[in-house]
């Protein structure tokens, strides 16, 4: 029996992203920890920022124009 090996590609810096639980807002990867987590960022309007870090890498989803 064959088992399907999940395999995530690696994402960098500067990359727009989609959450999970957010899936209508685009985000950019602004920075990649070491424990292989990310801290992502979006403009909610010119002066608010929404950012949430220690994102794992499961909970992203790239866009297809991203994806090679």
């Amino acid at each position: 029996m064959k088992t399907a090996s999940m395999s995530l590609q690696q994402l960098e810096l500067g990359q727009t992203v989609k959450l999970a639980s957010l899936p209508n807002m685009l985000f950019k990867i602004v920075a990649l920890h070491c424990d292989g987590s990310y801290q992502i960022s979006t403009h909610l309007d010119v002066k608010t920022q929404l950012s949430y870090d220690h994102v794992c890498r499961e909970m992203l989803s790239v866009l297809e124009i991203d994806a090679t």
